[in-house]
């Protein structure tokens, strides 16, 4: 699971973490994926970039995708 159309992919895992995929030819960087990296961290959250798949998504606390659009 990498994104949508013009969306980037988020969970939240069972444990807190706020996890996307991590910049490569294969994912959008988008303006507000930076946003949200950069506050993550301002704030103390714990942000992990990786790979998450579908079976993954299904157990997490939360999961969402997000667009400037």
């Amino acid at each position: 699971m990498t994104e949508g159309a013009s969306t980037n992919a988020w969970i939240v895992t069972k444990d807190g973490c706020l996890k996307t995929r991590p910049l490569s030819k294969a994912i959008l960087p988008g303006v507000v994926r930076g946003i949200m990296v950069d506050t993550a961290q301002k704030l103390g959250l714990s942000i992990e970039e990786g790979a998450f798949t579908v079976k993954d998504a299904k157990i997490v606390k939360e999961e969402f995708f997000y667009s400037m659009g």
